[in-house]
């Protein structure tokens, strides 16, 4: 880790850093605009509670915990909200899994382009990692009609959305969960971090953007320091691999430099005796007893592994 290219990349991210930083900052006094404050319900799964409700505006939302079977002595339960403008229900949503009872709402302006601030719908299904469903209730431009956006199902519990590029709009900012198990177990795993953001219907991939370049170097910051710290202790870190993945996908995210700079450490510190994630089911296909159903790719190293993995998750051009 102690290479020129890498102090000479330590250099060019300062530098960039700085300059986007000051970019940043003047855009933030001419521009900026401070986002609404959230208004927020949290549903524990030791609370004992199974209703809730909040508002803001015109807008509120109304919670509820419906029992819909059972699993041995256990409840099967699954959440439900409602969202109301001035009283009056415009849009029902109801989680697609069974949960437990670990929910979070929030009203906030996600959207400009519409009249009222947004309703984010946050639950987990359970389990030991997975996962975390979340929807949003959007209206039309005129404000006529709601509609539901599905946003994903991401690792962990439900967390707060944020504004990170201080527009003045919140996001929802997680990580690529499809590095996690990718090259190592989930403890080994990283994952560059993952901005969406709201636009009328649909939401958009914009990490890439360089509004985000700040908090995606500070990833990275993170990462290289963990990456060093492995490195000059091979012994207790076998797993590596699945560290240098994210390394390397977040250093992508930055720019071809970058990507450069970071490939090189994964080629000079990669665990060679690792076979984890050198063979693969092409698009991920498998049918019920978890056999591939398209083609089985096997790869002769990890840099293979994970090139073909970069540029099959959008990471790097083919």
């Amino acid at each position: 880790m102690d290479a020129p290219s890498l102090r000479s990349l330590g250099r060019q991210f300062g530098i960039r850093f700085l300059v986007a930083l000051l970019v940043l900052t003047m855009a933030s006094v001419a521009w900026a605009r401070m986002p609404s404050p959230l208004a927020t319900l949290r549903l524990g799964p030791n609370s004992g509670r199974t209703t809730g409700s909040i508002s803001q505006g015109h807008v509120s939302a109304a919670l509820k915990v419906l029992t819909i079977g059972q699993s041995g002595p256990l409840p099967l339960q699954v959440p439900q909200l409602q969202v109301l403008v001035d009283g009056k229900l415009v849009l029902q949503l109801q989680a697609s899994q069974v949960i437990s009872k670990n929910i979070l709402v929030q009203i906030g302006e996600l959207d400009r382009s519409n009249p009222y601030p947004e309703v984010v719908f946050s639950s987990f299904t359970g389990g030991a990692h997975c996962c975390n469903e979340v929807h949003i209730a959007t209206s039309s431009s005129d404000g006529s009609t709601w509609h539901r956006v599905d946003v994903g199902l991401f690792n962990g519990v439900p967390h707060e959305v944020s504004d990170p590029d201080h527009e003045g709009v919140y996001k929802f900012v997680d990580e690529d969960n499809r590095f996690l198990y990718a090259f190592s177990s989930y403890a080994g795993s990283a994952a560059p971090p993952l901005v969406y953001q709201l636009y009328g219907y649909q939401v958009q991939d914009v990490t890439r953007q360089p509004r985000f370049h700040p908090l995606v170097y500070e990833s990275l910051i993170q990462y290289d320091q963990a990456v060093q710290a492995a490195a000059a202790d091979k012994d207790n870190t076998p797993e590596i691999n699945g560290l240098l993945a994210g390394y390397v996908g977040t250093a992508s995210l930055l720019g071809a430099r970058e990507q450069k700079a970071a490939w090189q450490v994964m080629l000079k510190d990669y665990d060679r005796s690792s076979d984890w994630g050198l063979e693969t089911c092409e698009g991920d296909k498998y049918d019920d007893q978890g056999k591939c159903t398209t083609r089985e790719i096997k790869y002769g190293s990890f840099p293979a592994a994970l090139r073909a993995f970069l540029i099959e998750n959008g990471y790097w051009r083919a």
